[in-house]
């Protein structure tokens, strides 16, 4: 396997121009065959330090280098964390907790021709946050500057461990979900998932024989019956991936607009699982 290792800083402003301490990023990046695990500390303006690992795990990669990741990341002050929240789905119950208020944004930069099939698995951990059963934070994704998106399939402990899948780049952050009801997630993320079966890029056949596995799904969730709609969704997800790539579109490369829509289906249905086993089997 090919090991790369490289150690980059971002100072996010010129000591010049600064007259209060300027905010401080360093991301140190190992490549180990499909896997990429970058060590984070950032520094906000407050000379405050917080620390996370980003894990991302690719299915079938090209070109996959450290610079070609382009990864870089921030520790968010009170107008950013402002602007993000307003980006997320719910603004109201979902919040940047002020104990782990750092983005990680993924943005590989055109000319690296770094590009990729299927989806990718995304792990943010940081030993910031204190995991709990029923731990209310969650994995969110936004394309650069867009709308936020729930991709959490996972939360574990080690102190708080999300995980999620994703089939394009760039922003990451971790949020505080405070709704006491997951019904609203699992159905804002079942209506993204329909919007993508209804993508022009995918097949008149594979949008017809996923949209009667989402309808079985999804008469399944409004019945109440989470369990079977999980499993629904399970089998969605194996038909997903056997027509990538045919049926539908499952690559995507740097400086693409457009995510690969295989991988964007995979994510929103993990996503929609976690959310679906929360009511199942509420804390």
């Amino acid at each position: 396997m090919n090991h790369h290792r490289l150690l980059t800083s971002f100072l996010l402003c010129a000591l010049a121009l600064c007259a209060a301490p300027c905010a401080r990023a360093t991301v140190v990046t190992t490549i180990d065959g499909n896997r990429a695990t970058s060590e984070i500390v950032v520094e906000n303006a407050s000379q405050q330090q917080f620390t996370a690992t980003l894990v991302l795990e690719f299915d079938d990669v090209d070109n996959l280098t450290v610079a070609c990741l382009g990864i870089t990341a921030d520790a968010l002050e009170a107008g950013d964390i402002a602007a993000i929240q307003a980006r997320f789905p719910n603004p109201a119950s979902q919040s940047i907790d002020p104990l782990f208020p750092v983005r990680v944004v993924v943005e590989p930069p055109v000319p690296c021709g770094l590009n990729f099939r299927n989806d990718v698995q995304v792990e943010l951990h940081t030993e910031a946050l204190t995991f709990v059963s029923g731990s209310p934070y969650r994995l969110f994704k936004a394309p650069l500057g867009g709308p936020f998106a729930d991709l959490t399939a996972e939360v574990l402990p080690g102190s708080v461990r999300t995980r999620g899948r994703t089939g394009a780049f760039s922003e990451f952050v971790i949020a505080l979900d405070g709704s006491p009801d997951p019904f609203t997630s699992a159905d804002d993320l079942l209506d993204e998932l329909e919007s993508h079966i209804a993508d022009p890029g995918v097949s008149l056949a594979a949008q017809q024989a996923l949209e009667i596995d989402f309808g079985q799904a999804f008469a399944a969730f409004r019945a109440g019956d989470y369990a079977a709609a999980s499993a629904r969704l399970a089998a969605m997800e194996t038909r997903v991936r056997s027509l990538a790539g045919s049926g539908i579109p499952n690559e995507w490369e740097a400086g693409q607009v457009f995510p690969g829509e295989a991988g964007e289906m995979i994510s929103f249905i993990r996503s929609a699982i976690f959310h679906l086993g929360r009511l199942a089997a509420p804390p």
